[in-house]
């Protein structure tokens, strides 16, 4: 079946595969901890994205399977699959995307203070949260908005999330099984490093916290979405993967050059509006000053080629026939090796973690009062 493959589809193919046996790994892994359901809300947007885009590669290189993988699956997760891009959308601004966000929370505070009526209403209300932080030591790595706005869709997300596991669970299983892949029978219980808890706010306690958050709310509830998206790979994925694991590069690498391009977009409305105050421009001069956020932002070839699988044409004439993912990496890495990028991909993200966490005043447990 992968016989007679053109230069630069055999890595591809490869990468796919790869991609699919670490994704069912987490899977079951994740499926083994106490807190499975916190984790899981973090993988959808990454899981989405793997499953539209190497349907679309295996389907190309191999059109007489296209029977076999089950389009509704991609189609199910195509919404979704444009959240691993955090804020940045082709169709909508920045300041339309993170307008989202905030409506998310004024529906999801509707849905929890509607119960409360009557006599002893008002003060229901005024003690009532409507926001839940999944935390590991200190560190959110989900909020019940980051897991709305994952789905692309905020109807009703009980089967949303059956629908999404269902199509995802399903397909992963297709790839490995087409190409003899064992799927394990069951794996040891998780034992992530750290305390993953859960805590219940009211949204404006974060969104409007710190010099960030006193400026414009949509774009701190966006920053924040940017944070949790981080700490999941630092905490959570860094964890269930394999340090040199491919399938935790491409993932690491999606989630930083995005994360710069969307802190640089906030940066250039805030600047058009000439609404930044000193303390905004303060953290992106810090944010997007560095080299290593310098270097991301030059790397949209080889952001393309690890979130489409395929290389297009200009890069294959560029490689030897027999160029592996690896040799593809490092030919659009500015002279780096794959360990270099890999160890530039983990300080860049540590270092924007801890940026915007001392910006939000988030050292400690500011929200200890809200323990699940």
């Amino acid at each position: 079946m992968t016989n007679n493959l053109a230069p630069g589809q055999q890595q591809a193919l490869e990468a796919c595969i790869r991609d699919a046996t670490s994704f069912m790994s987490v899977f079951l892994k994740a499926r083994e901890h106490p807190q499975a359901a916190l984790i899981f809300n973090g993988l959808i947007a990454h899981a989405s994205m793997f499953v539209v885009e190497s349907h679309r590669c295996l389907t190309t290189l191999f059109p007489d399977a296209q029977d076999v993988f089950s389009l509704h699956h991609a189609d199910l997760l195509r919404k979704s699959r444009h959240r691993a891009k955090l804020l940045d959308n082709a169709e909508k601004s920045i300041e339309e995307v993170t307008a989202e966000l905030i409506t998310i929370a004024r529906r999801q505070r509707d849905i929890f203070l509607e119960p409360h009526s009557g006599f002893l209403g008002p003060l229901k209300r005024a003690l009532q949260p409507d926001m839940g932080l999944s935390i590991c030591d200190g560190h959110i790595f989900t909020t019940t908005h980051s897991t709305i706005f994952e789905f692309g869709d905020d109807s009703d997300l009980n089967e949303s999330a059956f629908a999404f596991g269902e199509a995802i669970g399903a397909y992963t299983t297709t790839v490995l099984n087409l190409f003899q892949i064992e799927i394990p029978s069951a794996v040891e219980p998780t034992k992530l490093p750290g305390n993953i808890e859960m805590r219940d706010i009211k949204y404006e306690a974060l969104y409007n916290r710190g010099p960030l958050g006193a400026d414009r709310m949509d774009f701190s509830a966006g920053l924040i979405l940017i944070l949790a998206n981080i700490n999941f790979i630092i905490y959570i994925l860094s964890r269930l993967l394999l340090a040199d694991s491919q399938t935790l590069f491409r993932l690491k690498f999606i989630t930083a050059f995005h994360t710069n391009s969307n802190i640089r977009s906030i940066q250039d409305r805030l600047m058009v509006n000439k609404s930044a105050s000193a303390k905004f421009a303060d953290f992106f001069k810090k944010a997007l000053g560095n080299s290593e956020s310098r270097w991301l932002r030059k790397r949209r070839s080889l952001r393309n080629l690890l979130t489409h699988y395929l290389p297009d044409g200009q890069m294959v004439s560029e490689l030897p026939v027999d160029a592996t993912r690896t040799n593809i990496i490092e030919h659009h890495g500015g002279g780096l090796t794959f360990n270099e990028i890999n160890a530039l991909l983990d300080r860049n993200l540590l270092y924007l973690s801890g940026l915007l966490e001392t910006s939000y005043n988030l050292a400690g447990d500011p929200f200890w009062l809200g323990k699940v």
